[in-house]
């Protein structure tokens, strides 16, 4: 009995110290310990030592990873994977929570089938046990995979799913987290007004929560469903909102991203000189922080107030910087606005040719499946091309006869 408590004692301060040490020293230190206990003839306690041990690595290996998570998805993954291997109960919750954390890994590297494949076998172990809490979060992180993978349809059905539960069981930050997806699919299928309501409900809810960062997250999104919506005065507002933020850094980029979205805000509100300013601040920032999207959307906004002011060496300039770095990284999120803002360049200097060109391209991306459709766009939009072209034409042939009646009246 003697040997049992000192080894009881010694197992508790053990496990303490264990846990202080990093993941090499404690399995270093559970192979030690158990030929100890061994050695004693104390099979019982070395096992008990055993799964204590391997909860601690398990919890251990799952928060460093999740620390990674946002920075380095190629070394958490292998810090989650490593924590599911420590897992021999392949229906226990421990083991649904390293799937979950493997897939967020997976969906961050753009891997969506493995990350669909694990979230399945997730699925039909959590449905199987009863692990109500966990199938939400699997429903939800199955609507992400289908979210990336452009399939919104089966992602709002996930997401409902999701939200029936954690409504049921009153998880509130769980809701707010649905909520703001579906508005985001809402919002990606134009229907801004449904949209809309879905992120009034989040931004009372994460007040009620008190979480200032995602709260700040939440005005954007507001922001943007009001830019549809043609209110700038509101969306300006709430882009305000967002940067004055506490949880919002001025280098990071959330901020230049605000700058940005401010910068579109007061451009639509004919506000040319501080359109120019928060454009000209995120571009800075965004260089600053090797942010590629704050410089291509910053470059963006900046071709339209130059070519709004006829500044067209400098809009092109700022353009063709924007297009460059869309290249450059891949990056495809923007293309169409830059397009979009080159077209209208295009237009401003009467290079209808030019604008052909990219409208044809625009076209090609929005309705590459419905090839009739995309025929009769780029006929009628040759057709007004032409019509502008002649007209353009009209107007130069005015111009120069009534500079010639002008010139010549200055030399009589």
């Amino acid at each position: 009995m003697k040997i049992e408590s000192f080894l009881n004692s010694f197992l508790s301060k053990l496990s303490i110290c264990i846990h202080e040490c990093d993941c090499f020293s404690r399995a270093f230190c559970r192979q030690w310990t158990l030929m100890i206990f061994l050695f004693l003839g104390t099979g019982s306690l070395s096992m008990v030592l055993s799964q204590d041990l391997e909860t601690q690595d398990f919890a251990s290996l799952l928060d460093e990873s999740k620390k990674l998570l946002r920075k380095n998805s190629d070394e958490s993954l292998k810090l989650a994977e490593q924590a599911k291997l420590l897992i021999s109960n392949r229906e226990s919750a421990q083991y649904l929570e390293a799937i979950l954390l493997i897939s967020s890994n997976y969906q961050n590297i753009s891997k969506y089938n493995k990350a669909d494949s694990l979230l399945n076998e997730a699925e039909t172990i959590a449905e199987t046990q009863e692990f109500e809490e966990l199938l939400a979060k699997i429903y939800h992180a199955q609507g992400l995979t289908y979210q990336f993978k452009g399939n919104n349809e089966l992602a709002f059905d996930k997401y409902k799913k999701a939200l029936e539960i954690n409504e049921r069981i009153k998880n509130q930050f769980e809701i707010f987290r649905q909520l703001n997806n579906i508005g985001l699919i809402l919002r990606e299928e134009k229907q801004y007004d449904k949209a809309l309501d879905y992120f009034v409900r989040c931004e009372t809810l994460i007040g009620e929560l008190g979480n200032e960062e995602y709260a700040g997250y939440v005005k954007v999104n507001l922001g943007y469903i009001l830019m549809e919506l043609d209110d700038w005065v509101g969306a300006k507002e709430k882009f305000l909102e967002y940067i004055n933020n506490k949880k919002i850094h001025v280098d990071s980029f959330h901020y230049a991203t605000g700058l940005y979205l401010l910068a579109d805000s007061e451009f639509n509100l004919k506000n040319l000189d501080a359109a120019k300013n928060y454009a000209e601040a995120s571009l800075s920032r965004s260089k600053s922080i090797d942010f590629a999207m704050g410089q291509i959307y910053a470059s963006r906004v900046l071709c339209n107030i130059y070519t709004e002011e006829q500044n067209y060496r400098r809009a092109e300039k700022n353009c063709n910087q924007a297009i460059e770095l869309v290249n450059k990284h891949s990056s495809k999120i923007y293309y169409e606005d830059v397009l979009e803002s080159q077209l209208i360049l295009k237009k401003a200097q009467k290079n209808y040719q030019g604008a052909l060109a990219i409208q044809e391209t625009l076209f090609q991306r929005l309705d590459s499946i419905n090839k009739i459709k995309f025929e009769q766009k780029i006929a009628n939009s040759t057709l007004q091309y032409e019509i502008d072209r002649q007209d353009q034409e009209t107007e130069l042939l005015k111009l120069k006869n009534t500079q010639g009646q002008r010139i010549s009246f200055f030399l009589h």
